[in-house]
């Protein structure tokens, strides 16, 4: 096992605690945040630095774990209902990820991670904490809990993050896997999303399968956050732009309701991504819109469009596990209005899904955009000499020569 064989990996649960121990776990993130702030502040007052700037790793490193070990020794301060070690060791890696010329392994990947926040994630380490099946305690701060989903295979983690968001836990626990070594079939592929619950696929053995994932539930539980949304933009409206309590409610109620909602789609997309990106090894796909929620627009449509970037998030982060390239595409307009047999310019205006072209061809509007991202992505990499379409598709590869 080589280390360029190995990724790092993390496993989601959901912690539950009761009243006393979320106030212990919140000295925690108090502790830490204080502690960053504490660092950055001398950090800046030595090197008169800021935030974007950088600095040699053989000045600032002596400086920052000479601070913390002035810590660890006074007799000054009392640690002893913290797990203060492991929230020093983790400020001075975020103090090297932001400062330094020259950035760490594990600060490079941290930022990475989807669910890094610089304001709302501690990490523990192994011996800090022990893991059963449905339980979890942290053994230095003498916090326990109950975590869902249960963890039935016993995982020994060796770093144990905690996030808080939205008043709620939620664990990731890191381990190393190994890359697989299995050689893939030189397919490329093309991914257009149709709408909230369907994806399709065309590759370059002109096979084209469409993904109809099962989203009823979450459906639903669309209508009804747009249903809260228009309740409250309509109660705010009649408060004169007032925020009163029933208006807090409210909006904690929406982010409670979208965050789960975010959770559980990427989840049921991630059990199709991954197989994807363990068939193909380049995939192309139109450049996201990365829209960040907002209660501002109440429509079911644009609130999925939301949650549809839970799929772009965990094919990249899928993609880069399997040694998938992916390719994405922004040629400032949508793709579908190219004709891939002709190149010219496709007006749709009668809402149907097949469209007719000036030169006599008629297709699917979906498979139309696939075949143009794939002809993209096979010019732009570079792929024409692996004779990848049968002869008559054949002209669709001069289309982005």
């Amino acid at each position: 096992m080589t280390l360029d064989n190995i990724f790092v990996d993390f496993e989601h649960f959901r912690l539950s605690l009761s009243d006393k121990d979320k106030f212990k776990l919140d000295k925690e993130f108090n502790f830490l945040e204080r502690l960053v702030k504490f660092l950055t502040r001398k950090v800046e007052a030595k090197f008169k630095v800021k935030k974007g700037m950088t600095v040699s790793p053989s000045s600032l490193r002596p400086f920052v774990y000479g601070i913390l070990k002035r810590f660890k020794e006074s007799e000054r301060y009392d640690f002893s209902n913290y797990s203060y070690l492991d929230h020093f060791e983790f400020a001075a890696q975020r103090i090297f990820a932001r400062y330094e010329t020259k950035k760490e392994r594990e600060g490079v990947q941290l930022n990475n991670f989807h669910f890094y926040n610089k304001v709302s994630i501690i990490r523990f380490n192994r011996d800090s904490f022990k893991f059963s099946w449905q339980e979890i305690e942290f053994l230095k701060s003498k916090i326990k809990g109950r975590i869902r989903p249960k963890n039935k295979n016993f995982r020994n983690f060796r770093y144990l993050y905690v996030e808080r968001r939205n008043n709620q836990y939620y664990l990731f626990g890191q381990t190393y896997k190994e890359k697989s070594n299995e050689v893939k079939e030189k397919i490329e592929a093309s991914i257009v999303i149709s709408d909230f619950s369907t994806i399709k696929i065309y590759d370059s053995n002109n096979n084209f399968t469409t993904y109809n994932i099962n989203l009823s539930r979450e459906s639903y539980n669309v209508d009804r956050l747009s249903k809260i949304i228009t309740y409250h933009n309509q109660t705010l409206k009649n408060n004169g732009g007032i925020i009163s309590n029933n208006i807090v409610r409210l909006e904690k109620k929406i982010d409670d309701i979208y965050e789960k909602l975010r959770l559980k789609i990427r989840a049921k997309y991630t059990q199709v991504i991954i197989g994807i990106v363990q068939k193909y090894d380049y995939i192309s796909i139109e450049k996201p819109a990365n829209l960040n929620f907002s209660s501002k627009y109440s429509s079911s449509k644009v609130i999925e469009s939301y949650l549809i970037n839970e799929f772009y998030k965990s094919l990249k982060h899928y993609g880069e596990k399997y040694r998938c390239k992916i390719i994405y595409v922004d040629l400032g307009y949508s793709i579908k209005k190219i004709c891939h047999k002709c190149g010219s310019f496709i007006f749709k205006d009668n809402g149907q899904a097949i469209v007719h072209c000036e030169c006599g061809a008629a297709f699917d509007e979906d498979l139309n955009a696939a075949m143009n991202l794939l002809s993209y992505l096979i010019n732009k990499c570079g792929l024409k000499n692996r004779l990848l379409f049968k002869e008559e598709n054949i002209l669709q590869l001069s289309l982005f020569g």
